[in-house]
């Protein structure tokens, strides 16, 4: 959906996740939204997403409240 350098909104779509075992093709598919306004600056090359795994990574202003003082990159 979206990629790297590109400015992203609070709740923009910035990747769909499709289940390939999805019997249904519209609802085995996850949007993935943002959390803040920024800039997408990272992507995984990656093509499958495992729980947990980290999809993108967004730059923004404001500090997201589960995040710890200092730790601005992936923990």
């Amino acid at each position: 959906e979206k990629a790297p350098g590109e400015r992203v909104a609070v709740d923009e779509v910035v990747a769909v996740i499709v289940d390939p075992l999805g019997a249904d093709f519209d609802t085995a598919r996850v949007a993935l939204r943002s959390r803040c306004d920024g800039v997408l600056f990272g992507r995984s090359a990656d093509r499958l997403a495992r729980p947990g795994k980290v999809v993108c990574k967004i730059a923004g202003r404001q500090a997201l409240p589960d995040r710890h003082a200092g730790a601005l990159l992936t923990d």
